[in-house]
């Protein structure tokens, strides 16, 4: 007989949505250079391992305890009192696509730098279960200090704070919670417990995924991790993200789109090309404000990879991927002109489908545990003035007039009000960096 014998259990049955694409890789380039992982079927489905360590990271983030995920080592070790399932996702109709990407310096692909990925779309539904075990020996209310973090996990979740797999900083990975139901199983209900089944939601409670209890770990208030930013932007012209295609019947290239559950068909700014875009704004700002270093700088705080010293550091700014609304597709054919002789050049005719005009957010996030993070807000902050004042355009052709915005709305647009203060912290910022180089503290 256990010395430690589990006297209660509770089991969170959670239905989710995904928000952006997601990809969590194999490892494998069997049907693209990175292909994601499947189950035994072929479906798509998040490990629990992986949502074991995205769960901890958050925990920790949020300054709390993370012996909900085991603690020690050897013979003083502790295994988790939480099982997390996998994420399996609903498998009708098609829910993986391919998804284009080149890696640009200077507005020009890196020779080798053309790849393609395997991607679950945005919209597709899928489940999620939680089971926690308190034993005998816990202790008093540490069950519901567990309960407690676990609520933060699904909040975390939720607002998107938690984000899963790869390219979590350039629009990919969100979730949000559809449903959850609960229910606890003691000494009092025995038989139910041995009677259930994964799946069944007999005797659950509905939780709303709105009205989520977040008060941070062990009653601390729950920490700020982020300052947001969303930007209502018009597109007033057409936008080119092109998708290739190699069927004869279809165009040469297209704008890449994403179709909605209901059938809608949008186009799509990926969070990497907003990315591209506003970190080389930013580099032009800061040289033009003589800041020292700016390569390094940049590195710091818009993250990097380095595949020949195998060193690489996350950015702090995350970039979500911006839905296009209410525009028009049209298919437009043209000729390549020949900058000589102002002829067409034989051949080269070709079928373009491009999508024009509509609204879209662009939506932004700084991490605050950045030592420089308001700085970085205020650097955001003239990057956004000059893509909202139809300066700085995004995508392709935007020497023919394409990918040019402006502003839609002034609600809720530049972190929360703090418009001031962020500037002026990077003004501080720069003077400080010119003073620690040996340079001149003006601007």
């Amino acid at each position: 007989m256990s010395v430690n014998p589990i006297i209660e259990k509770i089991i969170w049955q959670i239905q989710l949505r995904l928000e952006e694409p997601l990809c969590v890789s194999v490892g494998g380039s069997v049907a693209t250079d990175m292909d994601v992982i499947k189950d035994f079927d072929g479906h798509p489905f998040i490990p629990g391992s992986s949502l074991a360590g995205a769960f901890r990271h958050y925990l920790e983030e949020c300054g709390g305890d993370t012996c909900l995920f085991g603690e020690g080592s050897g013979d003083n070790s502790r295994m988790s009192p939480l099982f997390i399932s996998d994420v399996t996702f609903d498998t009708e109709g098609n829910i993986l696509e391919e998804r284009d990407g080149v890696c640009l310096e200077n507005k020009q692909a890196k020779d080798g730098g053309k790849f393609d990925m395997e991607i679950v779309k945005a919209g597709t539904s899928g489940s999620l279960e939680l089971e926690l075990n308190i034993r005998k020996n816990d202790g008093n209310g540490k069950g519901a200090v567990w309960e407690q973090q676990i609520s933060l996990i699904l909040s975390g979740l939720h607002s998107g704070e938690i984000l899963l797999g790869a390219k979590k900083t350039r629009g990919f990975g969100k979730l949000s919670l559809t449903g959850i139901r609960r229910r606890t199983f003691s000494r009092d209900n025995l038989k139910e417990w041995l009677d259930y089944t994964p799946g069944d939601r007999s005797g659950f409670s509905s939780i709303d995924p709105d009205s989520l209890n977040t008060p941070g770990t062990e009653g601390a208030a729950k920490p700020e991790l982020f300052a947001s930013a969303v930007i209502p932007l018009e597109l007033t012209g057409g936008i080119s993200i092109r998708r290739y295609s190699a069927q004869t019947e279809e165009a040469d290239y297209e704008t890449l789109t994403m179709k909605t559950p209901d059938g809608t068909v949008n186009a799509v700014i990926p969070g990497s090309s907003w990315a591209g875009v506003i970190r080389s704004r930013a580099g032009e700002i800061l040289t033009g404000l003589g800041v020292p270093e700016v390569t390094c700088l940049l590195r710091e705080w818009f993250g990097y990879v380095d595949e020949v010293n195998h060193t690489a550091r996350r950015s702090v700014v995350t970039v979500s991927e911006s839905r296009i609304r209410g525009g028009e597709e049209l298919d437009v054919v043209r000729n390549r002109i020949d900058r000589f002789s102002g002829g067409t050049v034989k051949g080269h005719l070709y079928h373009e489908r491009a999508y024009f005009r509509g609204t879209l957010s662009l939506s932004l996030r700084v991490r605050r545990s950045c030592p420089d993070w308001q700085a970085v807000c205020g650097l955001l902050i003239l990057v956004i003035k000059d893509i909202e004042n139809g300066y700085l355009p995004a995508g392709g052709q935007t020497a023919v007039g394409r990918g040019i915005f402006a502003s839609a709305g002034r609600e809720n647009r530049l972190f929360e009000g703090e418009e001031d203060g962020y500037l002026h912290a990077l003004a501080e910022f720069v003077m400080e960096r010119k003073n620690s180089y040996g340079m001149s503290d003006t601007l």
